[in-house]
């Protein structure tokens, strides 16, 4: 499904989602929104098959998505006052950032199982 260089990008992309996870400060969220914006939406579609051309872009329009959520989660987060409230909203971003996660694995998978 996918060519060598995009599966890296997802890989790479994964292990700093997989940081934020584990340590959610304002670092490393920085880091996985700018790579995803300027490497990840940055990809050129050339290069894949036509027959998985349609599901990558569904998968890449719902990471964008998935993404654009993130970015409000993080200012939810960010906005909490209290600490029980702000435990709350950290699970639906790490909720989240967990959703992202298996989509890149998805795309991940599929090209190694069509390769």
């Amino acid at each position: 499904m996918l060519p060598l260089f995009h599966r890296e990008v997802y890989h790479i992309w994964l292990n700093s989602l997989q940081v934020l996870h584990n340590q959610a400060d304002q670092a490393n969220f920085e880091q996985v929104q700018k790579y995803f914006y300027d490497v990840v939406m940055g990809l050129d579609d050339g290069e894949i098959e036509p027959i998985y051309l349609s599901r990558w872009r569904s998968l890449r329009t719902e990471l964008h998505r998935l993404v654009r959520l993130l970015e409000t989660d993080w200012l939810f987060c960010g906005s909490a006052r209290q600490s029980s409230t702000r435990e709350k909203r950290l699970q639906g971003f790490r909720g989240r950032i967990e959703k992202i996660m298996e989509y890149c694995r998805i795309l991940v998978q599929e090209s190694e199982y069509f390769l």
